[in-house]
């Protein structure tokens, strides 16, 4: 899939690119260590509303995500190509690999990722007034445990609503919750119970490229400098 005939033609998969930067510029497609061709790239969009962490609403910018990005299991009835494509090529294994486990980690990637009713950026959120730290996080922690474990229990065809309810919870106590362990903006996309080990795609990239993408908004200008530093213009190490 070429840039110029598919992201940058008029049919605009991710919306108007004004610039674009990415590791083929630099230094042709890249291999990594275990031999798999990819690319980094870093869009930017001119219709992209700006993320505002000081505004309790943001509205427009979760209506773009969603618009551009989904980790949705299709029905097969409804387009089997492609929900063919996101279980062979954007479902995360569940046995893991040699790679997820850098750093002593169970997956440094952090699947399974949450369930969620509806797209939100997780904000981190200092406890109210008069209420410790500890105890503010460890409330937060226990919810999140307790609608893991749920999730992990639940009957096929089971919804995230339906876990909810059963706990007696709802989707603000849930993003609440998210919000007090929160170490930096994190967008906590809608997925189902079954869309857990789905990474975030493109509709429109995924049905053309079919092959495993990983898209995602820049939430902040440390994050953007981070990925151009670490990804875009590292060292390649091997072919």
């Amino acid at each position: 899939m070429r840039i110029t005939n598919v992201i940058l033609s008029p049919a605009q998969p991710i919306g108007q690119i004004k610039d674009f930067f990415n590791s083929k510029l630099k230094k042709g497609t890249e291999f990594q260590s275990r031999g798999w061709p990819h690319i980094h790239c870093l869009f930017w969009c001119a219709d992209a509303p700006s993320f505002d962490p000081n505004r309790y609403s943001n509205e427009s910018f979760i209506n773009y995500i969603n618009k551009y990005i989904s980790c949705s299991i299709l029905d097969e009835t409804n387009d089997k190509e492609l929900h063919d494509i996101v279980k062979s090529v954007q479902m995360h294994s569940k046995k893991h690999s040699k790679s997820c486990k850098k750093g002593n980690k169970d997956c440094r990637f952090s699947f399974p990722r949450p369930v969620s009713c509806d797209t939100f950026v997780a904000i981190p959120t200092p406890p109210p007034e008069n209420t410790p730290l500890a105890t503010y996080k460890k409330a937060a922690a226990d919810t999140l445990a307790v609608v893991w474990e749920a999730v992990n229990t639940s009957e096929e065809g089971e919804a995230v609503t339906d876990v909810f309810n059963r706990l007696h919870i709802d989707q603000h106590h849930y993003e609440a919750a998210q919000c007090a362990l929160a170490r930096k903006y994190t967008v906590i996309y809608k997925r189902n119970i079954t869309e857990c080990w789905v990474n975030p795609y493109n509709k429109d990239l995924l049905r053309a490229w079919n092959g495993n993408m990983d898209i995602q908004p820049v939430l902040d200008v440390y994050s953007c400098i981070m990925y151009i530093v670490s990804f875009i213009s590292k060292a390649e190490r091997k072919l």
